[in-house]
């Protein structure tokens, strides 16, 4: 098969021939080397391949430093991926395999967000420590914990400004005693520097009552790990470099189609876009990382208050302890039983003086509502004023009508007056001619009688006036009590009636004078 790919006119690269050979190894050599003899023996006619123009030959490429010629570079890519593929297992695997493995990059296994870290109980604070001054990225942080840590774990961090961050690692293994070992045993961290900023190890002061009486464990080897430092530092930049614009090459089989004028000008554009994808890509990690130190402060600050308020808790739950037993043991039982009434008065005493304070405050809530009552009744009686001006507290004043129009009325009213005395006159003339007496219209009670006649009709006029003027008016029942008690009479109490009722005069006079004879009737029965 070697000898049908191979022709005089147009001669293969040698590692075309080689992928068609398959040996227990892939062997490479660079563009000034010659072939060993072993491979002469191997592939025959490889001596037609001995004096070819290097000048011709591109770079190595990065699998191996083999010359290719530069019009072929599409066919080698192409014949590269071929023979990984078909070479599984050979040991020129693993060099591949190595550079595919850098360029991953490591997934978080032990990390937790802060949130989601914080303690739940006693033995999440005793079992966690604190490092200050990390200045390295999440993966090489957990890849270096991978190589201190032999127990269970988890870790978070919140951002410390400048590119550094606090690390929070508890180790949760079930068993405690281990737990203790690897705080013990992780202390020796502390010190170590790793990206040219010293790490500093922290634990609480439980933390190391707690780890005071473990036994002696073993020491870690800092030259060791800082040697596992440097090459996971060493990996992480591979990975970052990869996304470097300045180490970027473009891929030159894409371009092989493409006329030569147009290649300085392509690459030179190829290069730009990758930078502004870099630069954006930059601005975001930049911008998660701003956003995710605002989020970690915040948390840190609600974390750092409700263990200061716990703190204060438990120090003044202690001293009250504390200060309960002291007394307690100076105390005999006559004095204890003192202080406990005393103490109980205290509590009663404290009791009344709250309530004394409600008490105090709905006194004052009730001279508030007593206020407001009798502003209240100023505005009711300031009302009834102005929608009743004829009188005022039972005192009668004169109508506010037109001069011309009272004095026309008193005109009108002393003719009417005069023409009623003239009937009742001619009536007395009739009546007295014909000898037959007639009873005045008036009861003619005296004393006591008139008195309990009064008392019985007073609720059914105070009824009246409140029927008619739509408020209680006891002055104005005084005085008409009194108008009837003086004259008895019919007619002068609905004279007297028409300076407050007017047109209505009669008509209560009626119903005031019916009852006064109705009840004057009975008492005489």
């Amino acid at each position: 098969m070697a000898s049908s790919s191979t022709s005089q006119s147009n001669p293969l690269p040698l590692f075309i021939l080689t992928s068609f050979f398959p040996a227990p190894a892939i062997t490479t050599f660079s563009p000034i080397q010659q072939p060993s003899g072993s491979i002469t023996k191997l592939i025959p006619g490889l001596s037609t391949f001995t004096n070819l123009n290097t000048s011709s030959v591109s770079k190595p490429s990065k699998i191996g430093a083999v010359p290719v010629y530069s019009d072929r570079v599409s066919q080698v890519a192409r014949h590269q991926r071929q023979a990984v593929k078909q070479e599984d297992g050979e040991d020129g695997e693993g060099d591949v395999k190595l550079d595919v493995a850098k360029t991953q990059e490591y997934k978080l296994k032990h990390f937790k967000e802060l949130k989601v870290f914080k303690p739940q109980g006693l033995k999440d604070q005793l079992c966690e420590v604190v490092v200050t001054g990390v200045k390295v990225n999440n993966s090489c942080v957990e890849q270096i914990l991978n190589e201190v840590v032999e127990v269970s774990y988890e870790w978070s961090f919140i951002d410390e400004g400048g590119e550094k961050k606090i690390v929070f690692v508890r180790f949760i293994d079930d068993d405690l005693a281990k737990n203790a070992k690897q705080i013990k045993r992780f202390i020796g961290v502390h010190g170590v520097v790793v990206n040219e900023v010293e790490w500093e190890v922290n634990v609480e002061e439980n933390t190391e009552k707690f780890i005071k009486d473990v036994i002696k464990v073993e020491n870690i080897d800092l030259d060791e790990l800082n040697g596992k430092i440097s090459k996971i530092l060493s990996n992480s930049m591979q990975v970052w470099n990869g996304d470097n614009f300045a180490d970027y090459q473009v891929d030159e089989s894409e371009l092989h189609d493409l006329p030569p004028e147009s290649l300085p000008q392509l690459r030179k554009d190829i290069k730009e876009f990758r930078l502004k994808v870099l630069e954006n890509e930059k601005r975001k990690r930049e911008r998660e990382s701003l956003e995710e130190m605002k989020r970690s402060k915040v948390q840190l600050r609600k974390l750092f208050d409700r263990f200061k308020n716990e703190e204060n808790q438990m120090l003044e739950d202690d001293e009250d302890e504390e200060s309960e037993d002291d007394e307690s043991e100076d105390e005999d039982d006559e004095q204890y039983e003192i202080s406990r009434i005393e103490k109980e008065n205290q509590l009663v005493l404290q009791k009344y003086k709250e309530l004394m304070k409600v008490v105090g405050y709905q006194e004052y809530k009730n001279k508030e509502l007593i206020e407001d009552l009798e502003v209240l009744r100023q505005y009711e009686v300031g009302l009834d004023k102005s929608l009743h001006p004829e009188y005022e507290l039972g005192k009668f004043k004169p109508s506010n009508r037109d001069k011309l129009l009272e004095l026309e009325q008193d005109e009108k009213d002393r003719q009417q007056e005069s023409r009623e005395l003239e009937v009742v006159k001619q009536s007395e003339n009739f009546l007295n001619s014909i000898n037959i007496p007639l009873k005045k219209k008036s009861v003619g009670l005296d004393g006591d009688e008139l008195e309990q006649v009064l008392e019985r009709i007073k609720p059914k006029v105070e009824g009246y006036i409140e029927e008619f003027l739509g408020v209680k008016e006891d002055e104005l029942l005084e005085y008409i009590l009194m108008i009837i008690k003086e004259h008895q009479d019919k007619q002068e109490l609905v004279k007297e009636l028409k300076e407050t009722f007017d047109e209505d005069a009669v008509k209560i006079g009626d119903l005031i004078w019916g009852d006064f004879e109705s009840e004057s009737r009975g008492n005489n029965s």
